[in-house]
């Protein structure tokens, strides 16, 4: 680079001057400062996947990258091109990218590693001379495309966290699952082997308290299984709009990530009016998204204290009645769906030896002509 010439736009602030060369040195050592901040933390790397889940030829793979990206760093020349801007951006790509291969998340790794590639690769590049009255404008759309990388990345790690969360509730959920069928069939046994408890229960309701303990105990055990079902029912809603959250936030990332490779490929001005228009409808969606995200996990909380209020309240004077009522119907619940499976079955057994049958019927035909 020399220095002292006259500069323009993102070089000089926006407008041409010239700058004395102290001053020039100046702003290239404050810049190469924030470069060599990227820099110093893609050495600082160790991309160790604690999980397991990551291919080792994709790590490999990464290594061979973040060793070309600093090599590159380092070799660059100094210049006056102000990327300060962009390198912060680098900077937080480097964060999460040892964050994501250490928990294991591959997509998020593979888009933080094409945005370092851009930001390194293309948006670190110095603009030719032909083109330093258009440096404010290339800069700006360098920097637009770097934030719509990053804007991926972070509704990635949206993704990572939704994942994460569904899988710790379907632990959760096959653990309650299993201890509820455990605890529903003692209460169906222990009703089978003692009629005389269960007709107490129907015949006195709420005074079979008074009337006999061993009934009593019985519709609470019955009450407690019948909680376990509605806590399974709450904790599957509650997975449902995670899945949800996580599905619409792919969604848009596979509409940006389409449309960032399409402009990788063509440069015409044709197209870069479309992404100027593209860019403002996709921060617009954006927006709607998080208000959309906020709304679910509001309606998520709102879910889940109403179903601690209810159940945290003091038992009501019908309350043996009511928990029988809604046991039975639980109990309905689930030999319904019972019953549509055992038909189910019996028919395609039905169906099998039919066709079992006809096959016997067919062998014997041919051996006896």
């Amino acid at each position: 680079m020399e220095f002292g010439k006259k500069i323009k736009g993102i070089f000089g602030g926006g407008k041409e001057q010239t700058m004395t060369v102290p001053e020039e040195k100046k702003q290239a050592a404050s810049i190469r400062q924030e470069t060599e901040k990227v820099k110093n933390a893609l050495l600082a790397l160790r991309l160790v996947d604690t999980t397991g889940t990551i291919p080792q030829e994709y790590l490999e793979e990464y290594k061979k990258i973040i060793r070309g990206l600093t090599a590159r760093l380092d070799n660059a020349q100094v210049s006056l091109l102000d990327t300060k801007r962009i390198d912060r951006t680098l900077l937080f790509f480097v964060q999460k990218l040892d964050v994501a291969v250490k928990n294991g998340c591959q997509d998020t790794a593979e888009r933080i590693k094409n945005g370092l590639l851009y930001g390194i690769g293309r948006a670190h590049e110095p603009i030719q001379e032909c083109d330093y009255d258009k440096a404010d404008e290339i800069m700006e759309e360098r920097e637009k495309r770097l934030d719509q990388y990053r804007t991926i990345v972070e509704y990635s790690m949206k993704v990572d966290e939704r994942e994460q969360t569904i899988a710790r509730q379907t632990k959760k959920y096959d653990e309650m699952k299993e201890k509820f069928q455990k605890a529903r069939e003692a209460v169906l046994l222990e009703s089978k082997q003692n009629p005389h408890l269960v007709k107490l229960i129907d015949e006195y309701g709420e005074s079979v308290k008074t009337v006999d303990p061993d009934a009593y105990a019985l519709v609470v055990r019955r009450n407690g299984v019948q909680q376990m079902y509605k806590n399974l029912k709450q904790l599957k809603a509650q997975k449902v709009l995670n899945e949800n959250a996580a599905n619409t936030c792919r969604r848009i990332i596979n509409s940006e990530e389409s449309i960032l490779t399409e402009m990788a490929h063509q440069v015409d001005q044709h197209l870069m009016d479309e992404v100027v228009q593209h860019e403002e409808d996709f921060r617009r969606r954006l927006v709607d998204l998080q208000k959309q995200m906020r709304e679910l996990e509001e309606l998520g909380d709102r879910f889940s204290d109403a179903v601690d209020q209810v159940f945290s309240s003091p038992a009501m004077v019908d309350f043996i009645i009511k928990a029988s009522l809604e046991y039975d119907d639980m109990e309905k619940e689930i030999r319904r769906n019972e019953e549509g499976r055992e038909e189910g079955r019996r028919l395609m057994q039905e169906e099998e030896q039919e066709q079992m049958y006809s096959q016997q019927e067919q062998h014997s035909q041919l051996i006896n002509n």
